[in-house]
């Protein structure tokens, strides 16, 4: 990240990270890193997808336990293909997003 302009009282808050497409998911790992360093406690940080891959699902949960994710489309592709299929397959969640929480 480049710049960071956060509120003085960041800390004291529940943060919402929006991040629209999360394909490999270190991007927003190091927005995370950023907000945690600022004060802010790991269960107040909540991140909304649009668009998500289980790879990008899954080191965010690794090394974020107590983030609350949520995401509208999950991406179901092989292990050989990139993350992001351009048109590719996706699992629509019936219109309700997933939410994923200890």
């Amino acid at each position: 990240m480049l710049y960071a302009r956060l509120m003085t009282d960041i800390s004291k808050r529940r943060v919402l990270l929006l991040y629209p497409l999360m394909s490999t998911g270190t991007t927003v790992v190091k927005a995370v890193e950023i907000l945690l360093q600022h004060g802010v406690k790991e269960d107040n940080l909540f991140l909304v997808s649009i668009f998500a891959t289980p790879l990008s699902i899954q080191l965010i949960r690794s090394q974020f336990a107590k983030v609350t994710v949520s995401y509208c489309l999950l991406s179901v592709s092989r292990g050989d293909e990139s993350p992001v299929i351009p048109g590719g397959r996706q699992r629509n969640m019936h219109g309700r997003a997933r939410l994923l929480r200890n």
